[in-house]
């Protein structure tokens, strides 16, 4: 009977003993702190966490201390639990507590498949499907975070798109709780950092973004770019109006002057004219008279 083995701590199934061989299975037990069914469950114990590869769709909540019994083996330079075999214990249900870790213990490959906490500005936000469980489509939700020069991703699957997780705003400071999944290259060291969301209530925030928000900067760009091009449009149209006023002015002031002119000229003419006119019914009395 397997589960009759001798219990090993979580983070001691990478370890060598010397009464064990490769091909034997190991006993393990924990505190369930997030589950995949079919797929994967996560525990965690005094000593740290472990992901526990089964196919096993029983239902197990967080808090629930279980047994599993597999295989351990090793993946992305990390431990990991296969084909295990999983059953819950008697123990009543245990209240979890995520632990504050920092970047640079995470960066060490420390705390992997833990129930953890972690704080990060949130920079993008990525909703996609990513498959069905029971002819029911799944959407992950993932949050994209900034911590100081370090990156990671938040993600939550949930059967149709969060409403919540939807509508944090860009930037804000959030810190979420969840298991720490890392991933490491080739050379061993630890290249990116996922953090699965057991509820949406994991994520807390800590404060909203300021007003001027790229988004809302750039609208203020955009309406004092319509301003001002309506500020220049109405300027030339005023423009174009003044000048054509100013050539009616000028235009009606040559008018009137050649029109001041003309009745000067008329004016003197019928002066002349009367002088004229005078002169010769002078002469002509005078011609009568003598």
């Amino acid at each position: 009977n397997p589960f009759g083995e001798p219990l090993t701590p979580l983070n001691g199934i990478a370890q060598y003993r010397h009464n064990r061989s490769p091909g034997n299975q190991v006993h393990v037990k924990g505190i369930v702190t997030y589950q995949r069914k079919g797929e994967a469950l996560f525990l965690q114990d005094a000593t740290g966490g472990l992901q526990i590869k089964t196919q096993m769709t029983n239902s197990h909540a967080p808090g629930d201390v279980v047994e599993a019994v597999g295989f351990p083996a090793v993946e992305n330079f990390l431990p990991v639990l296969e084909d295990a075999t999983v059953r819950k214990t008697m123990e009543p249900r245990v209240p979890l507590e995520p632990q504050a870790v920092t970047v640079a213990e995470l960066q060490k490959g420390l705390h992997h498949a833990s129930f953890i906490t972690l704080q990060g500005r949130l920079i993008d936000r990525l909703v996609q499907g990513i498959g069905q469980i029971a002819n029911t489509p799944v959407v992950q939700t993932s949050l994209v975070l900034q911590t100081t020069n370090f990156v990671f991703v938040a993600a939550k699957d949930t059967v149709d798109q969060n409403s919540m997780l939807a509508s944090i705003h860009i930037g804000s400071l959030l810190e979420v709780s969840g298991i720490c999944l890392l991933q490491s290259g080739e050379d061993g060291k630890i290249k990116s950092l996922q953090i699965l969301l057991p509820t949406a209530n994991d994520v807390r925030i800590i404060s909203k973004p300021s007003w001027l928000t790229p988004q809302h900067l750039l609208i203020i760009l955009t309406l004092v770019f319509f301003s001002l091009v309506i500020a220049i449009s109405w300027t030339i149209m005023v423009s174009k109006k003044n000048s054509a006023l100013r050539y009616l002015i000028q235009e009606r002031e040559i008018a009137q002057k050649e029109l001041q002119k003309a009745h000067d000229t008329l004016e003197w003419r019928v002066q002349e004219r009367t002088k004229q006119l005078k002169f010769h019914i002078t002469a002509r009395k005078e011609s009568e008279l003598q």
